[in-house]
């Protein structure tokens, strides 16, 4: 059994673009920089900062 996910070509450079689009969609409170791939918080305090990173596969290496 292959453990490889398997994604067209195209979704290669679409999918994260597409699941923003999704999100922002889902979510009017959300802002989205899309050169950046970064999702803001519309009505935030610019006196308060939170910061969330993703990215790597979602648990701490063994």
């Amino acid at each position: 059994m292959s453990t490889k996910h398997y994604f067209l070509d195209t979704a290669v450079n679409t999918l994260v673009p597409r699941y923003l689009s999704s999100l922002m969609a889902a979510n009017p409170y959300l802002t989205l920089i899309p050169e950046c791939r970064v999702v803001i918080y519309a009505h935030s305090s610019p006196s308060k900062v939170a910061l969330i990173s993703g990215g790597g596969s979602d648990h701490e290496p063994a």
